[in-house]
C-alpha cells in the first residue's frame, strides 16, 4: 500500500507522537503501509524552501518516503519555475498547494505560473479542501478548486480532504472534469469508497491515510471492509499512485 496523503515534520496545531520519521517508518510497517507519499509540515507553515529540500533529501535516504512539495507563491513567477525545475531534477514527484494557509488564490496570476509549470514538468497537483479530517481547520473554497482544475485540463489533480458535506460537489466535479482523481483520507460514509469507485470506476481513487498527522488503522480499515475486485484494490492501494507519479 501506497498512503498517497503522507506527512513529515512538526505538527504544529497539537501533539503527535508519530511525527518523528522513525515513528511515522514504524507506524506505517505496523499498519502495512510500504510506501508514503510524504509533504513536509514545515513547507506549510514555516520555511517552505527549507523544508522542501529536507523532504527530499529524507526521501533520497529512504525509498519508503515519495516526495511532493508545497509551494508558497511568495516569490516572482520567474523564480517559482526555477525553483520548481529544480525540485523536479532532485526527485519531486507531484506538489501540494494550500492556499488556505498561505492566503492567495488559485486564480492569481503566480499560482497560474504554478499550475502551468507542473503541466510542462508532469506533477500531479494535490489541492485539498482541509489539511487533514479535523473541523477547525481553514478550508479552501470548492469553486476555486474548480475553476483551476477546468482552466488547467492537461494538469493531473488529486482532491483532498473532501467529507460527506463535499460529496455532491466532488461527483459533479469529477463527472465534467476527466484529470480530476480524489484520495480518501477524509472520506466518510457508510461504504462511501465504494459507492465512488461505483460511479467512477477504481482508476480515479486513491488510498490515503493522512499518516502520521491521522492514525493510518482507521483508512486501512476503510479499505478492508469495501467491496471492491482484487485488481480495484490494487489500483486503489497503489497502481493508481505510481501511475500518476511515473513510478510504474
Amino acid at each position: 500500500m501506497i498512503d498517497f496523503y503522507g506527512f513529515y515534520g512538526p505538527w504544529p496545531y497539537w501533539n503527535s507522537p508519530h511525527t518523528a520519521p522513525s515513528r511515522m517508518l514504524q507506524l506505517m510497517a505496523k499498519n502495512g503501509i510500504e510506501q508514503a507519499v510524504i509533504c513536509h509540515t514545515g513547507a506549510i507553515f514555516d520555511d517552505w524552501d527549507k523544508a522542501n529540500n529536507e523532504a527530499l533529501a529524507a526521501a533520497q535516504a529512504d525509498h519508503r518516503l515519495i516526495p511532493f512539495v508545497c509551494l508558497n507563491p511568495v516569490i516572482s513567477g520567474e523564480q517559482m519555475v526555477a525553483v520548481m525545475k529544480t525540485y523536479k531534477q532532485r526527485g519531486c514527484r507531484g506538489i501540494r498547494l494550500y492556499p488556505q494557509h498561505h492566503h492567495y488564490r488559485l486564480s492569481e496570476p503566480v499560482a497560474e505560473t504554478m499550475l502551468a509549470t507542473a503541466e510542462q514538468l508532469g506533477l500531479p497537483v494535490v489541492l485539498s479542501v482541509r489539511i487533514i479530517m479535523q473541523w477547525g481547520l481553514p478550508t479552501l473554497d470548492t469553486g476555486e478548486i474548480s475553476a483551476a482544475v477546468r482552466k488547467f485540463p492537461k494538469v493531473q489533480f488529486v482532491l483532498s480532504g473532501t467529507n460527506y458535506g463535499e460529496s455532491r460537489w466532488l461527483y459533479e466535479l469529477m463527472d465534467s472534469a476527466p484529470n480530476v482523481s480524489a484520495e480518501i483520507s477524509a472520506m466518510e460514509g457508510f461504504r462511501a469508497v465504494q459507492e465512488v469507485v461505483a460511479r467512477f470506476g477504481a482508476k480515479r481513487i486513491l488510498f490515503g491515510a493522512g499518516t502520521p498527522l491521522q492514525y493510518p488503522a482507521c483508512n486501512v480499515a476503510k479499505m478492508n471492509v469495501t467491496q471492491l475486485s482484487a485488481d480495484d484494490r490494487e489500483a486503489i492501494a497503489s497502481g493508481n499512485a505510481r501511475r500518476l507519479m511515473g513510478l510504474l
